[in-house]
């Protein structure tokens, strides 16, 4: 599970993505139309880093932007590229920062058994403090993703609300069906005398 920092008023925000195995951010200059394809291409289980920079290097792609690829979750392997002003850091007994310089170069590596993993536009800050939403799959408007901390359960008692009966009406059984009356029998034909 990941949560994000949703755009605010002032804020340029790019596009971040999430599927089963790829956690991306891309800059603001970003569109939509490319981060709907990317998340597309993304969802296929075919689909590996170096397929998705191959795509990036030929499609021109967004100059700011940073891919994750989980390898192992368990282990917490994962491929990482970024590039431009969008910085990825993993977080454990040390930490880990990979970003890239700006006019297209890629810096690619792989890291293993860290924590905390956050993807963030350098420059564009997110306050301390700021709400972050909980997200699993999709695209969202932002500036920084990164893994969900653990939240404490809420300190707020349940209400539960008095309620007032509800008075449903009773079904009442149709009535059965009276039979029609049987028709009188014809009056029997006065037959003729003899002659």
């Amino acid at each position: 599970m990941f949560e994000y920092a949703p755009a605010v008023d002032g804020m340029q925000p790019g596009f971040a993505i999430v599927t089963g195995r790829f956690v991306t951010l891309f800059g603001h200059e970003t569109g939509a139309e490319f981060a709907g394809e990317l998340y597309a291409l993304l969802q296929e289980d075919s689909s590996e880093l170096a397929d998705v920079l191959d795509l990036l290097a030929l499609e021109g792609g967004p100059a700011d932007c940073g891919i994750v690829e989980v390898i192992d979750d368990a282990a917490r392997v994962v491929h990482v590229g970024a590039r431009g002003s969008v910085e990825v850091v993993l977080d454990g007994t040390s930490s880990t920062r990979f970003s890239g310089p700006g006019g297209g170069a890629w810096v690619v590596g792989e890291a293993a058994g860290f924590g905390g993993l956050r993807l963030a536009v350098v420059g564009d800050p997110v306050a301390p403090g700021t709400p972050r939403l909980p997200m699993q799959r999709g695209v969202v408007r932002t500036s920084q993703i990164a893994i969900a901390m653990p939240r404490a359960a809420s300190t707020r008692p349940r209400s539960n609300p008095p309620t007032r009966p509800i008075d449903l009406p009773v079904a009442v059984p149709a009535p059965e069906p009276v039979p029609a009356p049987a028709p009188a029998p014809a009056p029997a034909a006065a037959s003729a005398p003899a002659p």
